[in-house]
């Protein structure tokens, strides 16, 4: 259990600290990047959707037992940013920096699936 609650919580510190910075990013992104983002909208929802499953990963890591369903989820979240970059990656360019990240989230996702597999045990616990 101690290892699921360390995944998930570092994970969480990780993605708010990330996605706190990208808050105020946007028009660096779009120098360093461009195009410049030219729909504002899409941006802040992608990062304050991700922002959002944070405090999944601190609701899971409060209880992984309890939110053990919710540790699936969070691994398709993680391949949710990983596979379309990887695609972008082999079909044309993706900057090394996002493609980078993307690697970060699938080595989290993996070690989302070892807390999984280390809370198999205990899912069986009758929780009242």
């Amino acid at each position: 259990m101690k290892i699921a609650r360390w995944i998930f919580g570092v994970a969480a510190t990780y993605g708010i600290l990330i996605l706190l910075a990208s808050y105020f990013g946007a028009r660096q992104i779009g120098e360093q990047y461009p195009p410049a983002v030219t729909h504002v909208e899409y941006f802040y929802g992608f990062v304050s959707l991700a922002m959002v499953f944070q405090f999944v990963f601190v609701l899971i890591a409060s209880d992984p037992f309890r939110y053990r369903p919710l540790m699936i989820v969070s691994i398709f979240e993680k391949l949710a940013f990983f596979v379309p970059a990887t695609i972008i990656k082999l079909t044309s360019s993706i900057p090394s920096p996002t493609y980078f990240f993307a690697c970060i989230d699938l080595f989290l996702g993996a070690l989302f699936a070892v807390a999984y597999v280390a809370t198999r045990n205990e899912s069986t616990r009758v929780i009242v």
